[in-house]
């Protein structure tokens, strides 16, 4: 009888915890990607760069600089429960198809004061991890994969 259930809570914990990274898996997101490149449905790099300030706009997100001849777009800090976040947006064109590079960063709100020295947050590179505050600076910008048309999306580490 102990041995059945020893075999039953063993398969019962295997089988919770292999289930645990399948969301992840489904995504094909791997971990600690830090850049979304997007094979987008835009013409030309100029289409692009209007129509992803007019998403930003829509968004209600201020770009910060928009580079009309680097096609570089990049917006103010964002605030997003408890973090600020910033976007980079890079168009390029490769064999007549328009590619979006999208990365980011991100600060916590607030600081601290430790022994009399204030620690304050410094500006984090977004990538896809584990951490509240990793996540959800990845989410918001995981977003915009959604939000710009395309017809494919990698997942880069740099």
């Amino acid at each position: 009888m102990r041995k059945l259930l020893f075999i039953s809570l063993t398969c019962l914990i295997v089988a919770t915890s292999s289930g645990q990274n399948k969301k992840d898996q489904k995504l094909g997101i791997p971990k600690k990607s830090n850049t979304i490149e997007l094979t987008t449905t835009y013409k030309t790099r100029q289409e692009a760069l209007n129509e992803i300030v007019k998403i930003l706009l829509q968004e209600g997100i201020e770009p910060e600089k928009i580079d009309s001849s680097a096609f570089f777009i990049t917006t103010g800090p964002h605030g997003i429960k408890y973090i600020n976040a910033k976007l980079m947006f890079t168009i390029t064109s490769r064999a007549d198809t328009i590619i979006t590079t999208l990365s980011g960063k991100f600060i916590t709100h607030g600081g601290a004061v430790i022994g009399g020295v204030v620690v304050t947050p410094s500006w984090n590179k977004i990538e896809y991890k584990k951490g509240s505050s990793y996540r959800l600076s990845w989410d918001f910008m995981h977003k915009f994969t959604t939000l710009i048309p395309n017809k494919g999306l990698k997942y880069i580490t740099k």
